[in-house]
């Protein structure tokens, strides 16, 4: 789950709600924020898997609450003598500080991120402390987008900014990573920290009953039908995919977006607005979940 950057619940719900019905003008905005930010964080990811050949501990998209204050980590390195912390910005455009304020080109204030990456590096640090893990922790932004720049940047501005991303990747090939036990207690005291239900990441509002029925391309979000036999066709854009897997992708994003409904025949037969039988439903359910024999209350649960 951490070994790798994936994207937010909140990131995984729009996408899935923007197909189904339509999104406000605000949610609209969140998708497209929350999209540029895992492309930034995967390009930062590939990046230090291309240029790291020495592989410390690289953790990712953590949630935690420390001392009762949560904090958000998008990319966590853990090295020999010390803990680096990441926060990737993907900003795109002309922006500029004055007197610690942080500025669009067009003079819209944004949070101030070095504000944010502080707090996050002291919480780390009181949580190594605590747990007598004498190991360094500093925090930096990278500033992944080439069409990005930042005027009055001040010089102790915690940040890698994109022309410097090579030289950076240098210096942290050249850190120490000898690990040991305490390395990997470490890592697993972090990943048993990390919570799911985080305030960072409000989910809208939705019911079912108001979300359009139906199996959705994963070409071009066009609806599927039967195609002979073996397998559904895209009316939009003419995709041809085998039941199995235009089903199990649809009872999938049905289950991310209700994990707490219980998943039935009916439920999907309903939920793929009744363009695949019951009978295949039910022989592809067995084949990727577990059926749990509950009387009235029985239902299907995916593998993980």
């Amino acid at each position: 789950m951490f070994t790798k950057s994936i994207k937010s619940n909140r990131q995984r719900i729009l996408e899935i709600l923007n197909k189904r019905t339509n999104l406000t003008v605000e949610q609209q905005r969140a998708l497209t924020r929350q999209t540029a930010g895992y492309q930034g964080e995967q390009q930062f990811y590939k990046l230090l898997k291309e240029r790291i050949s020495h592989q410390p501990i690289a953790l990712y998209n953590l949630h935690l609450k420390i001392n009762g204050s949560e904090c958000q980590i998008d990319c966590l390195l853990i090295f020999q003598n010390e803990v680096i912390l990441f926060e990737v910005k993907n900003y795109e455009g002309n922006f500029l500080i004055e007197e610690e304020k942080w500025y669009t080109i067009a003079e819209q204030e944004i949070r101030n991120p070095v504000h944010q990456l502080h707090r996050t590096e002291l919480l780390v640090s009181q949580l190594l402390n605590k747990n007598n893990f004498p190991l360094k922790v500093t925090s930096l932004l990278i500033f992944i987008n080439p069409n990005f720049h930042l005027y009055n940047t001040p010089l102790e501005t915690p940040a890698v900014f994109y022309p410097q991303l090579n030289r950076y990747m240098e210096q942290l090939k050249n850190t120490p990573s000898r690990l040991n036990e305490s390395h990997h207690r470490l890592e697993k005291l972090l990943t048993s920290s990390h919570i799911t239900n985080s305030n960072f990441e409000s989910i809208p509002k939705y019911e079912y009953s108001s979300l359009k029925k139906g199996v959705i391309c994963a070409n071009c979000n066009g609806w599927m039908s039967e195609h002979g036999n073996k397998s559904m066709r895209c009316l939009l854009c003419s995709t041809i995919e085998p039941f199995e897997k235009s089903l199990m992708r649809n009872v999938k994003e049905f289950h991310t977006l209700f994990p707490d409904k219980k998943m039935t025949v009916p439920q999907i037969f309903d939920w793929t607005n009744h363009v695949i039988s019951k009978y295949r439903i039910r022989s592809i359910l067995k084949k990727h979940s577990t059926w749990i024999d509950a009387g009235k209350g029985s239902h299907y649960v995916l593998e993980k």
